[in-house]
């Protein structure tokens, strides 16, 4: 692993004779001199922010990295008494604070930064020692060691003989924390390896261990892995023991989705459903994913409209697919509420914290279009036409795309042509963009055996004939036989 402490270091002592060090940052500094054990405190707590997360630690945990962390001289070999740990964890709390603490025994490192508090106080001076380290595990403490080992396995280029050395090192320690975590990054090395029956013996030691978290990270692994290779009972068993256990292990998501999906799999729809719906709950802002599921499942219950009401939060939300907005207004069309469409869209896409507003815009006029209402569909095509996000690269070409599609409809062949074939033989970049809507496109027109053999829509049909699936492809072919029949051309 290259040695990145130079570039690190330096920056912080320019900072610092520039006096734009962080306050907190500057008191740390110091304090490595004149309050060790003090110092010996945050950069404990930076080891374990860097081996799980940062978060609340108790003071056993602290004390306990801290004093390992001077036996193997990471920190200035200080002895670390629990007088001493009292004051520094008193001192700790004056401004510029270095330790936050809950009130109730546990504690935090201070963020300097409270727009980016994944790190605490002593993030550069931590890197700093670890990688210079990185390569002798056995001067590193016991969870620097595994910070050092994910280095290896995850950084470009990987050293998995380096990390396994890291992770060991950890392993050997002999303290619980440390090997268990020491333990899952052997596991997971395995894995990338391509050992798989040693990185499921080495996960259900860990599991089977309940040292959290990470135990619940490997019995996530196993439930998988037993679902994966069709042991559904197994599965079952280890979801139901990490949904009844600690909540903060930060796997309730993942356990409750697996439970849906292993319902769902052997016809139990309803559980299924209500399953996924608690996964949500505990998904927070990233569960566009099971949204998406969950609309597919109500779709294929026939449960139309709570499909529909499943598919606005992944509309709603940053991370929408291609053709969200195009899957939604199917639904709402099944569910016999396309009326709705337009004014839900609308409000959606005025709501200045949705990313996508120009993709909502342009589904506003793709609903007009659905409903019959053309004037409506043009006056809400310009409207999207007038949004700031028309000139981006992906609102550009879907508002083209409808453009052409309208023109379809009436029959101006010539306009409906050179759209469809300025996204068809447009330039790398639009090519790229409009591929999957004007598959979306075709897969729709399929689905509802459209007619399209007008000489407008030929850039599409071909287009569709050549790369859609086999349904939109058989589709496109009909419409292409027609189109080309001497009927059609006299």
């Amino acid at each position: 692993m290259t040695d990145q402490t130079g570039p690190i270091r330096k920056q912080d002592d320019v900072l610092a004779e520039l006096g734009l060090l962080a306050p907190a940052e500057m008191r740390l500094r110091t304090a490595e001199h004149d309050q060790p054990v003090l110092h010996a405190l945050c950069m404990a707590l930076q080891a374990w922010d860097h081996v799980d997360r940062r978060d609340w630690r108790t003071r056993q945990q602290i004390v306990a990295a801290a004093r390992q962390m001077a036996a193997a001289g990471t920190v200035p070999n200080v002895e670390i008494t629990d007088a001493a740990v009292g004051e520094a964890l008193a001192a700790a709390a004056a401004e510029p604070m270095l330790i936050e603490t809950d009130g109730h025994g546990r504690y935090r490192s201070a963020a300097t930064d409270p727009e980016f508090d994944v790190f605490g106080v002593g993030l550069s001076a931590y890197l700093d020692t670890m990688r210079a380290r990185a390569g002798e595990p056995r001067r590193l403490s016991p969870l620097e060691a595994v910070h050092a080992g994910n280095e290896h396995h995850w950084h470009e280029p990987a050293d998995l003989d380096a990390a396994q050395a890291c992770y060991q090192r950890a392993v050997d320690s002999g303290d619980p924390d440390a090997a268990a975590f020491g333990q899952a990054g052997l596991a997971t090395l395995a894995e990338t390896r391509g050992h798989l029956d040693e990185a499921a013996e080495r996960h259900h030691a860990v599991f089977e261990q309940g040292h959290p978290p990470v135990a619940a990270r490997s019995g996530q692994w196993l439930a998988a892995r037993a679902y994966d290779a069709g042991d559904h009972q197994t599965a079952q068993e280890i979801t139901d023991r990490l949904i009844a256990g600690d909540p903060d292990d930060g796997v309730l998501t993942d356990a409750w989705s697996l439970r849906s999906v292993i319902a769902w799999s052997t016809g139990r729809h309803p559980e299924a459903v209500t399953a996924m719906r608690t996964a949500i709950e505990h998904a927070g802002p990233l569960a566009h994913r099971l949204w998406e599921r969950l609309a597919r499942m109500h779709a294929t219950m026939g449960d139309f409209s709570a499909a529909a009401d499943a598919q606005a939060h992944v509309i709603a939300s940053a991370f929408q697919g291609d053709d969200a907005v195009g899957v939604y207004l199917q639904l709402m069309q099944a569910a016999d509420r396309l009326g709705e469409a337009p004014a839900i869209l609308t409000g959606l896409a005025e709501d200045t914290t949705i990313v996508h507003s120009g993709r909502l815009r342009v589904g506003v006029a793709s609903a007009y279009a659905l409903l019959g209402d053309d004037a409506a569909a043009h006056t809400a095509l310009d409207a999207a036409r007038a949004h700031w996000s028309a000139h981006t690269p992906d609102v550009a070409a879907r508002i083209d795309l409808l453009a052409a599609l309208l023109a379809v409809a009436e029959r101006d062949d010539e306009h409906a042509a050179q759209l469809l074939s300025s996204l068809v033989d447009g330039d790398d970049e639009r090519r790229k963009i409009a591929r999957p809507l004007l598959l979306a496109a075709g897969d729709s027109f399929a689905a509802l055996n459209r007619p399209a053999a007008f000489e407008g829509a030929r850039p599409l049909l071909e287009f569709v004939r050549d790369n859609g699936s086999p349904q939109a492809a058989g589709w496109a072919e009909s419409q292409l036989a027609v189109l080309n029949s001497p009927t059609e051309r006299s």
